[in-house]
């Protein structure tokens, strides 16, 4: 029981640690690829 329980909640910490990651990384990488779309745009133009 105790066992299962340890489990769950690493899994749960696991599932916490993706979402910041989700929330905090995602926003930056559209942001650098967007920058990265219009100098490459500019370039070729």
């Amino acid at each position: 029981m105790n066992k299962i329980n340890s489990h769950i909640l690493r899994r749960y910490q696991l599932e916490q640690l993706q979402f910041s990651v989700d929330t905090h990384f995602l926003p930056w990488i559209a942001s650098f690829m967007l920058m990265v779309c219009v100098s490459a745009f500019s370039i070729l133009s």
